[in-house]
This record gives C-alpha cells, sequence and structure tokens, in this order.
C-alpha cells in the first residue's frame, strides 16, 4: 500500500521507539534475572518473563493498522451518468457513496456550488431539482470527501420539452465495475406474479390507474407512451390530467373520449427492458330519462302525518323533482282548456329546496288534502313521473276503506290524462 511521505516518518519514528524500549526491558530483565538468581525466588523471576512477553506482543503490533483506519469514499451502486426530465416536472440526481468516516457531500452545476433554495434541495445522497425548466439543463457534479480521499462523479441533466424529440433516460455508467452488488443485479421484473391487466375501462370523467410495478438491480428507470397507429409517442406527463404519485404506477383523471387507446410502460436499467401495453376503454354514459319507482296509494285518519317516497332508481344526469297535488275546480281536474288544475308543493332546487325533495311530507292531514299527488322527475335527456291518491277519513268511517279504496283506483285511470298534461308544462319551465 503507497502511503505519503508523512505516514512513512511516522511509521520509521514509532519503530525506533518500538526497538528502544524492547531493548531497554530487555536490559531491566537481564538486571533483574541476575538479582533474582542471586535470591533464588522463583516466582519473581516467573512474574518478570510474564511481563516481558506481554510488552513485546504490545510493541509489535501492525503499525499500518494502526494508522489507516477507515476508508476512502467509493460507490455504493452504479452511477447513473445521465438524466432525462420534462418542464414543469422534477427529478433527482442520486450521488449514493460509501466510505469511513461517513463521505461529506457537495453539489455543482457548471463548476459552481449549489445549495438548498426555492427549487433545489440537497438530501442525503440526492440533489432533486423541482418544477424543471430548461435552464436547469447542464453539467452536474458531486464531491464526496473524507480523510482518506475524494471522489468525483459527473452527469448531464437534460430538460426537454418537446415530446416527439425525447429519448429514454436508461443511459448508465458500465464503468464501475466494483459493485459490491453486482452479483445480484437483474433485469427488471413485475412485482405482482397475478395476471397482469391488459384492458382497463372507467366512464366519462372518472379516474383509472396503469400499474408497472417491478423489481430489478439497478433500479430500473420507466418511461409511459401513448401507441397511436402503431407508433410510439412520449406521454406528456406534463398535463394535468396526469398523475404520477407513484414510481410505477399512472392515473389519468377526467377520463374524456380522446383518452381512449393504448399505453405502454417501457421499464429498463443495465442489465434488461420490459414493457407492458394497456388498453384504455372510456364508457360513455347510457342516454335514460329518469327511472322513478312506483308510489303507493295510501289511507289516513285526519290528524295522521303522511310521506309519499319518490324514489329515483337511475338518472343519467342531475334529476330535477317536483312534487305537485292535483285539485278540481267545477268537479273537473282540468281548466276548458285542459290545463290540469295543479299546486307546486316542493322541488329540488331554487327557493322551495328541502333537505329530501324525495320524500314528500304532510302533516295533520284532513279531508281537503285527500286526491292525487304527483312526483314528476326530468333530466337532459327526458321526463318520468309516478301518481299516488290519498284518502283521508274518520275512526268512525274506517269500516268503509274497502269501497272507497276502490273508487280511488278507478280515479287514477281518469287522472292519468291529466298528469300527463302536468308533465309537459313542468318541462318546458324546466328547460326554459
Amino acid at each position: 500500500m503507497d502511503l505519503d511521505p508523512n505516514t512513512n516518518k511516522l511509521i520509521v519514528t514509532l519503530a525506533g521507539l518500538q526497538g528502544s524500549l524492547v531493548r531497554n526491558l530487555v536490559q531491566i530483565s537481564q538486571r533483574s534475572m541476575l538479582k533474582i538468581m542471586e535470591s533464588d525466588t522463583r516466582w519473581l523471576a516467573s512474574a518478570w518473563l510474564l511481563l516481558l512477553l506481554l510488552c513485546h506482543l504490545v510493541l509489535s503490533a501492525p503499525m499500518e493498522h494502526q494508522v489507516n483506519e477507515g476508508s476512502a469514499p467509493e460507490w455504493k451502486r452504479f452511477f447513473v451518468s445521465q438524466r432525462t426530465a420534462l418542464v414543469n416536472d422534477s427529478t433527482k440526481l442520486f450521488c449514493k457513496v460509501k466510505g469511513k468516516p461517513r463521505p461529506f457531500i457537495e453539489w455543482f452545476k457548471n463548476g459552481e456550488a449549489l445549495a438548498d433554495g426555492k427549487r433545489v434541495r440537497i438530501t442525503k445522497f440526492a440533489l432533486e431539482v423541482m418544477n424543471t425548466q430548461l435552464s436547469d439543463a447542464g453539467e452536474y457534479a458531486c464531491r464526496a470527501s473524507n480523510q482518506h480521499g475524494v471522489l468525483w462523479g459527473n452527469m448531464t441533466l437534460r430538460v426537454i420539452k418537446d415530446m416527439d424529440d425525447a429519448t429514454p433516460p436508461f443511459e448508465y455508467d458500465n464503468n464501475f465495475n466494483t459493485d459490491p452488488f453486482s452479483s445480484v443485479s437483474r433485469e427488471p421484473v413485475w412485482s405482482r406474479f397475478k395476471d397482469r391487466a391488459t384492458y382497463i375501462s372507467g366512464s366519462a370523467t372518472k379516474t383509472v390507474e396503469l400499474d408497472c410495478d417491478v423489481r430489478g438491480y439497478p433500479e430500473p428507470n420507466i418511461i409511459w407512451y401513448k401507441v397511436d397507429g402503431g407508433k410510439l409517442s412520449l406521454l406528456d406527463l406534463t398535463k394535468s390530467k396526469y398523475v404520477s404519485n407513484n414510481r410505477w404506477k399512472l392515473k389519468i383523471d377526467g377520463l374524456a373520449l380522446e383518452d381512449k387507446g393504448q399505453y405502454m410502460c417501457v421499464v429498463a436499467n443495465i442489465v434488461g427492458a420490459i414493457n407492458w401495453t394497456f388498453t384504455v376503454d372510456v364508457l360513455q354514459r347510457l342516454p335514460l330519462a329518469p327511472i322513478v319507482d312506483w308510489i303507493d296509494n295510501q289511507t289516513a285518519i285526519e290528524g295522521d302525518t303522511v310521506r309519499f317516497t319518490c324514489k329515483i332508481i337511475l338518472s343519467d344526469s342531475q334529476p330535477f323533482l317536483q312534487w305537485f297535488q292535483h285539485y278540481k275546480v267545477n268537479d273537473s281536474y282540468v281548466d276548458e282548456k285542459g290545463t290540469p288544475n295543479v299546486k307546486l308543493l316542493q322541488q329540488s332546487g331554487y327557493r322551495k329546496t328541502i333537505d329530501d325533495p324525495q320524500n314528500l311530507v304532510l302533516r295533520n292531514v284532513s279531508r281537503k288534502d285527500e286526491g292525487w299527488y304527483t312526483c314528476l322527475v326530468t333530466n337532459t335527456i327526458g321526463i318520468n313521473y309516478k301518481s299516488a291518491y290519498l284518502i283521508v277519513t274518520t275512526e268512525e268511517a274506517a269500516a268503509d276503506l274497502p269501497n272507497k279504496n276502490m273508487t280511488a283506483s278507478s280515479q287514477f285511470c281518469h287522472g292519468s290524462l291529466m298528469v300527463i298534461t302536468t308533465m309537459v308544462i313542468a318541462a318546458q319551465a324546466y328547460q326554459g
């Protein structure tokens, strides 16, 4: 091992002191032994011999080990010499080293020292550039040092704006063949062994997630493409609809028809590369008018509380719900023009909005509340409605309820025609 001149001088000095000390101990031992022989004290002679042996063992220890504890900085893993980043994205440059004591790391760009700033953050082994701009491109370097040596790592950062000119950032420096983990290097493999999805569908305006989770060493890079007519084009991850909140997963927010198609992830390291293609389908919502459940007729005693429920089973878009009460004028539910006589009780939206518009609650009912009630539901596609009849009676007349119910059923057939007219009037008001 080559040592600097100062270290050589120190070793020679210590070796001289060692030799001098050993000679002195030998002389002292010889004089002591003469006295011991004269006094014939055998146990004292054994003690002196043991002391002489211990001193010899301590002083003869390797000087090189005492002088050179620790190690110079060296690479902990493969070193990435080139990186490519997109404008408005973020990227990390790594300088993963080891040494004893732990090396101190400094970062430079085009020869100028870097420090933590608004868009630059220095961590334990990395330099992170956030909200990357074209001006961030250039030559970067990390300097790892301790008292045993200095190690430099040089890297180039490219910042691209035009997706068509981009190339995958898969360049690795092969000059570092001293990686202690090189024996376990392997190409990327899928992390999950179950069947991987090839077809993913989602409704318009919803979100889908593409998963390309892998394992491999060195840590692979990933890049996403859109496949159009067999031609690959780099996916523009600067668009807000693409969310990469996990290194291996890509979310597509706010699905639209133009998002249909094939997407490919390419994952690679110095050992190999794999890819996977997803087919994304965007499902359009069904163009349906509201589907409304049946409403039962009811019978109540004066003073009771009555609840009618208009349950909307399905609606393509936000439904608009209205409750009407029909009444007679001159014993007719319609006027001379055929317009129904109705009273708007409540509706969803506007001033008469209530917390639960699907429920119509009539409290302390009386005979004047008896009659037809209609729930009218509209959306941008069409209209639907359901009607029910309320009978209000006294406790004394409860025995006649079966006959009353028969009357109500016959009136429903007559009332259905005027409900249709009401539906058209309400729909015109809603669309206007």
